[in-house]
């Protein structure tokens, strides 16, 4: 059964995330239209749909030193009569990763990319930002491996003008159970019994992904899964820092259809609470914007792995 969230992957994953055996590609786009709500401090109509991608790719399958690349995509559509919020949010970014030397075993990494976070696509250079990461990392035997590395990212929802340490230990039980055990990265996929699948995913502060799938009759699972999200845009009508800071949880339930090991599609209805727009350089020092009512949504998904 396919991992249930490949997010995150134009930052330190794509060095540290495990690939398949042989795989090349893998990428998972999901939209979300929420029920129409309203804002509680203004009691504002507002109405949100969502759309995140994301995606990798490597050009030597089977090859953990292989060049990779990969991307992240999010994109905020909103209807509200409260004066002055943006109808259109967009975050996409881009980057390139390979495994530059070895010695001893020890092979060293780097990835570099760059995104756009703004109300306006692409015209305002201040939305603009960079992501770079370096990594040390060794394969101590088929199932054990360890990197170590410094990861900047200038989109960050915490600390963006900060590059932060960090390290991720992978190690493969057997092959029902799989993690990397780290930070800014953590991820594990266990599979305690036949045809149920269990799947974690934390990202630095910005994402945490929990996903629990069953799979009831030949290619068709049922699943839960909880969600959490940040994100920030540049606005040039805030004030101080300019920044829109976004966080929502979402929880829901739904069914996958896996006609075959490749291609997944998904439907689920969920709940979207702790909808929050601050204004703000980052979640440190923020003020509250908007904060929008708990509501239902539905969500579809498609997801390719090969």
């Amino acid at each position: 059964m396919l991992a249930a969230d490949a997010r995150g992957q134009a930052g330190a994953s794509l060095l540290l995330k495990p690939w398949s055996a042989d795989q090349t590609v893998e990428d998972d786009t999901a939209g979300y239209l929420l029920s129409g709500g309203h804002t509680e401090d203004t009691r504002d109509r507002f109405h949100l749909s969502l759309l995140e991608s994301a995606g990798r790719v490597r050009l030597f399958p089977g090859q953990e030193a292989s060049p990779r690349f990969g991307y992240d995509l999010t994109l905020l559509n909103s209807h509200t009569s409260q004066p002055g919020f943006p109808s259109q949010l967009l975050d996409i970014s881009v980057a390139g990763g390979t495994f530059l030397s070895s010695n001893n075993g020890w092979v060293t990494g780097l990835t570099l990319g760059v995104g756009y976070a703004g109300d306006v696509p692409f015209s305002d250079g201040r939305a603009w930002y960079g992501r770079a990461d370096f990594v040390i990392a060794k394969k101590f035997s088929e199932t054990d491996a360890l990197g170590i590395g410094l990861d900047y990212d200038g989109h960050r929802t915490y600390g963006p003008d900060i590059p932060l340490p960090g390290f991720g230990y992978s190690h493969q039980f057997d092959p029902t159970f799989q993690m990397v055990i780290g930070l800014p990265v953590t991820s594990i996929t266990w599979k305690p019994i036949d045809h149920l699948r269990i799947y974690a995913d934390y990202e630095l502060v910005t994402q945490i992904n929990v996903d629990i799938g069953y799979e009831f009759v030949p290619h068709w699972i049922a699943f839960g899964a909880f969600e959490s999200r940040q994100d920030a845009f540049y606005i040039e009508e805030l004030r101080g820092h300019r920044r829109l800071l976004y966080s929502q949880r979402r929880l829901e339930a739904g069914v996958r259809y896996q006609p075959v090991d490749m291609v997944t599609i998904g439907l689920a209805a969920g709940f979207a609470f702790s909808t929050d727009f601050r204004s703000g350089w980052d979640f440190r020092s923020s003020a509250r914007y908007l904060y929008a009512s708990n509501e239902p949504y539905v969500r579809a998904e498609v997801q390719l792995k090969f």
